[in-house]
């Protein structure tokens, strides 16, 4: 069985882009996919982050992620609704000993 070894850089790179993950997903006789999500993690996660069009509380703007959970565990929201939440980071100084907390601002829109 042969192997074949890039030895130039450019060789390097392009078996690199050839061979990434992103660009063998589809299957090239067919165009069906290869890579399908299987395992519960995965299949668990696509779930969380689907969007679901006029779902209950879509559009509610929240304070922070404890605000988002309590509206969805007493059924306010849908799992899948897209809303808005304040994040709030919390950084050390390791200098100075003392945190600060600084706002993230993230804006996805459909």
């Amino acid at each position: 069985m042969a192997v074949h070894v890039p030895l130039t850089i450019e060789a390097q790179m392009e078996s690199r882009a050839l061979m990434m993950s992103t660009n063998n997903i589809l299957s090239p006789a067919s165009g069906e996919p290869i890579i399908v999500p299987s395992q519960d993690v995965v299949l668990g996660l696509y779930y969380m982050t689907r969007q679901k069009l006029n779902a209950k509380g879509e559009g509610m703007v929240f304070a922070d992620h404890k605000e988002a959970s309590r509206a969805y565990h007493s059924g306010i929201v849908d799992l899948q609704a897209i809303v808005k939440v304040r994040i709030v980071h919390e950084a050390l100084n390791d200098i100075e000993n003392q945190s600060m907390k600084v706002n993230l601002k993230y804006m996805k829109q459909p």
